[in-house]
């Protein structure tokens, strides 16, 4: 994983987090709903740290590259997140 993504994944976890606190502090978002997205920010941080998980798991997976297998692995993440407040 390259240091521009690795740094990339990082500053996305610090805003994520920051943004969140913001508002849950304003009071336009439950603390519920925040939770999802501070576990979000935790594993962009823990990528960005710790990038030989990634590397494991993309090795795991078979995909060309684990840069591939991150946003594949955020995406999923992602629209997973989607669907169960859709139900």
């Amino acid at each position: 994983m390259t240091l521009p993504l690795r740094i990339t994944l990082f500053a996305a976890s610090l805003l994520t987090f920051g943004y969140m606190a913001v508002k849950i502090r304003d009071s336009k978002m439950r603390l519920e709903d925040s939770l999802f997205w501070f576990c979000f920010s935790a594993l962009l941080l823990l990528a960005s740290i710790f990038p030989q998980v990634f590397f494991w798991l993309s090795n795991l997976v078979g995909t060309m590259a684990p840069s591939n297998f991150v946003f594949l692995f955020f995406i999923f993440i992602l629209l997973n997140s989607i669907q169960s407040c859709a139900s």
